[in-house]
């Protein structure tokens, strides 16, 4: 038999058993559809919560990613300033060659000079996993002290220098 029909029959049988008179019946139908409507209730209750969670934690989501990209602009704002700073005082000519590769004496300036805006500029290296080539070539973490290592910085100018090129001059544009 089907569920409603089951469920009808029952509702029927407790309500002819339970009620003698016709106002007895419809009170006794009348509590059993109060129950069904406080078992509806809660139901659309914790739908609206779980709604709300969701609501909530999408609002999270999007306050981390506006943030995280609130930072991002910062570190490119602070790099090219370091990198406007180099090239008043070397040109441009001492910071990129001919075919647009960049030179190791500008990263060492920065390195040297402007250490802390090239920190945070190269962890955003992560985000293309460069970081992961360097780990798989090297076994080395290019972490040290939760500061970018030289190590890593040589390694991806001397392994990497098209994908250096690219997150430099495309993906984070510092030029």
């Amino acid at each position: 038999m089907p569920v409603r029909f089951l469920k009808r029959n029952i509702e029927n049988v407790i309500i002819n058993k339970l009620g003698e008179t016709s106002e007895e019946k419809k009170s006794i139908a009348m509590i059993l559809d109060g129950k069904m409507f406080e078992k509806k209730l809660i139901s659309e209750l914790s739908k609206q919560t779980k709604k709300e969670e969701f609501v909530r934690i999408n609002n999270n989501i999007n306050n981390n990613i506006n943030n995280n990209q609130t930072q991002v602009d910062r570190i490119l704002i602070n790099m090219k300033s370091c990198v406007k700073d180099y090239l008043n005082l070397y040109g441009k000519h001492r910071a990129l060659r001919k075919n647009g590769d960049i030179m190791w004496v500008f990263l060492k300036w920065l390195w040297i000079n402007k250490r802390n805006a090239f920190y945070d500029y190269f962890r955003l290296s992560e985000k293309i996993q460069l970081h992961e080539f360097y780990k798989e070539k090297t076994g080395k973490n290019h972490i040290y002290r939760g500061k970018i290592t030289l190590g890593y910085i040589r390694w991806l100018y001397c392994n990497r220098k098209n994908d250096l090129v690219i997150f430099m001059r495309q993906l984070f544009p510092v030029f």
